[in-house]
């Protein structure tokens, strides 16, 4: 008999979601991964204290519409 686990039906590879912030103008400013990117303050426990984004991509626009390099 063979136990499936959810993580066996559904996977769990993160970092392979991507999610668009755009501004009030539809203009996708950033793309963030699921990925988890965890803080530790101090050495002496496993436990993270908190979370960064990971930014798969970003962009700035000038008040007229072209983007920004830079």
């Amino acid at each position: 008999m063979t136990i499936l686990v959810a993580t066996d039906i559904y996977g769990l590879d993160r970092g392979k979601k991507f999610f668009e912030l755009s501004n009030h103008l539809g203009n996708v400013l950033v793309t963030v991964t699921d990925r988890k990117n965890g803080v530790q303050l101090s050495s002496s426990t496993d436990l993270v204290d908190y979370h960064l984004p990971d930014f798969a991509s970003a962009s700035d626009y000038y008040p007229f519409g072209p983007e920004a390099s830079g």
